[in-house]
């Protein structure tokens, strides 16, 4: 979606930071910031186990959308992210 693709600048004491490449899980998250938990819950519990992928080491990430706290928005958009790898077979 639009909104989610460029970095926005950070300010202190928040920074960018580059990671390695690696695979990721992403979801889509529209919806109330109280039910982002539903979103995780989704990719742990019903996406993953059925995937052919495994958890991986590196950070899990909320990415929100630029208007996120903006007076007047309630809606909560995000992209979810996990680190995942090809399980064995």
């Amino acid at each position: 979606p639009a909104g989610l693709g460029g970095a926005l600048p950070c300010p202190p004491p928040l920074l960018h930071k580059r990671l390695p490449a690696r695979w990721v899980a992403s979801l889509e998250y529209e919806g109330p910031s109280e039910d982002i938990g539903q979103g995780w819950t989704a990719m742990l519990t019903h996406w993953l186990p059925e995937s052919g992928y495994k958890l991986s080491i590196g950070p899990f990430f909320e990415r929100y959308d630029p208007a996120f706290g903006a007076p007047g928005v309630r809606t909560v958009r995000c992209r979810l992210g996990m680190p995942v790898e090809p399980r064995a077979c």
